[in-house]
C-alpha cells in the first residue's frame, strides 16, 4: 500500500489515469497528425469501463516503410493494480536496432485481444507490401494471424521451438522418432528455411520483442555483422562465380546474390564468402546490399518526429459525468508477482557457487 501511495503522489492517481486517456488521444492526435489512436470501452451499470487502447505514432508508421518488412509479435503482462497486458509489434531498423511500430493495452493476451490488435495493424501497414511475422506460437495469436493476414508468411520463433522440444523430450525416451513426431505436428513452412515462402532477412527469433519487454520492465508498473579474421583463398571461375576455400570449399554467385552456405539468401545480406568474392571482383559492395541496409533507409526511418504533448491546458476538473472508470478485476491471492511466469518448457538456469557451472541441479 505504501508503494502504491508513493506512486500515486509521483505519477498521479492510477484509477483516474484511465479517464485521462480520452484527453491523451485527442491531444496526441493534434500534435502528431497521421497517428492512429483508438480506445474502446465496456459499458456496465456504473458507466463506461476501460477495455483496450491502441496507439501507433505517425513517425513510426512512416519509418517502418524503410525497415525490413519483418514484424515480431509478443505480449507482456503489466504490473499495475488493474493488471492487463501490453501487445507489441516490433521491427529492426537498418542498423539492427529495436524499432517499435505499434502497441496496445488490453485486458489479457487472448484470441480476441490479438484479433483486435492485428485488425488495427492491418489498417496502418502499407498496402501490397509483404510483411513476415515471427511469433512464439501463442494459440490465440496463431488463430487471429491466420484470419487477418492469411496470405502473409509466418515463422515460429526458433528459441521457443527449442525450449518446447527440450520439454517434449524430457517426457519421452529422447529417440529420433520422438523428434520426428514433434516436428511432424508443425507446418514445415513455419519453421524450416527450405519451405519458408517469405523473406525474413535472417530473423529466426522473437528476441527483439523480448528485448522490448526487458526495456520497459520498470515502466510496467505504470504505463548490429561480425566476421571471423581468417586467411581466405579466392578463385575466380567466371565474371560472377567464385570459389572460396578455407577448411572447406563454397561457391559464390555474386550475379544471383547466392552462396552455397545459404546465408546470403537467408539474410539478404552478403555472407563472409560473398564479401570476399565481391572484393576480388572489384565491384562496388554497395550494389549488392538490400535497400533496407543503406544509410538513407536508416535516416528515413527516423525522418519524422514524435511531438511532445503539452499538458499545460489539460483540464483539472471533469466537465461531464461520462467519465471512464478503471476495469473491474480481482486481486489474486498471495503476494503479487514481480517476475514473468516462464513459458511452458522454459527453465531458469543459474550459476552455482560450488561447482561454478550453469544448470538447474541442486
Amino acid at each position: 500500500m505504501g508503494v502504491e501511495k508513493a506512486r500515486s503522489v509521483v505519477f498521479g492517481d492510477y484509477s483516474s489515469s484511465f479517464d485521462d486517456l480520452r484527453w491523451c488521444v485527442d491531444a496526441a492526435n493534434d500534435c502528431n497528425l497521421g497517428s492512429v489512436f483508438d480506445m474502446e470501452f465496456d459499458v456496465d451499470s456504473k458507466g463506461r469501463r476501460f477495455k483496450c487502447f491502441f496507439f501507433a505514432f505517425e513517425a513510426c508508421i512512416h519509418g517502418f516503410k524503410y525497415c525490413r518488412p519483418v514484424l515480431m509479435l509478443d505480449g507482456t503482462f503489466l504490473k499495475g493494480r488493474h493488471k492487463g497486458c501490453l501487445l507489441a509489434a516490433t521491427a529492426k531498423d537498418s542498423n539492427q536496432v529495436l524499432y517499435p511500430l505499434r502497441f496496445a493495452i488490453v485486458d489479457s493476451e487472448s484470441y480476441d485481444s490479438w484479433h483486435w490488435f492485428l485488425s488495427k495493424l492491418f489498417v496502418i501497414l502499407t498496402p501490397r507490401r509483404d510483411v513476415v511475422f515471427v511469433t512464439n506460437r501463442h494459440g490465440g495469436l496463431l488463430k487471429a494471424l491466420a484470419e487477418i493476414f492469411p496470405f502473409s508468411s509466418h515463422s515460429f520463433c526458433l528459441m521457443h521451438l527449442k525450449t518446447n522440444l527440450n520439454m517434449y523430450l524430457t517426457m519421452k525416451s529422447r529417440e529420433s522418432k520422438d523428434v520426428q513426431k514433434f516436428l511432424k505436428n508443425l507446418p514445415n513452412e513455419c519453421w524450416c528455411n527450405a519451405y519458408f515462402q517469405g523473406k525474413r532477412y535472417g530473423e529466426m527469433c522473437t528476441n527483439v520483442a523480448e528485448s522490448f519487454n526487458s526495456w520497459i520492465r520498470d515502466e510496467r508498473h505504470l504505463f548490429s555483422t561480425s566476421f571471423v579474421d581468417a586467411i581466405w583463398i579466392v578463385k575466380k571461375c567466371s565474371d560472377d562465380i567464385y570459389e572460396i576455400q578455407l577448411d572447406h570449399s563454397v561457391m559464390v554467385d555474386i550475379g544471383k546474390r547466392s552462396c552455397s552456405c545459404r546465408l546470403w539468401e537467408i539474410d539478404s545480406f552478403p555472407c563472409k564468402h560473398g564479401f570476399c568474392a565481391i572484393k576480388r571482383s572489384g565491384k562496388d559492395l554497395n550494389y549488392f546490399l538490400d535497400d533496407y541496409y543503406r544509410v538513407c533507409s536508416y535516416c528515413d526511418s527516423y525522418s519524422h518526429s514524435i511531438y511532445p504533448v503539452p499538458s499545460m491546458w489539460k483540464p483539472n476538473v471533469v466537465v461531464d459525468d461520462d467519465i471512464v472508470l478503471p476495469p473491474l478485476c480481482k486481486r489474486p491471492a498471495g503476494c503479487l508477482r514481480t517476475e514473468m511466469i516462464p513459458s511452458k518448457g522454459e527453465i531458469k538456469r543459474i550459476r552455482f557457487s560450488r561447482c561454478g557451472k550453469m544448470g538447474t541441479h541442486n
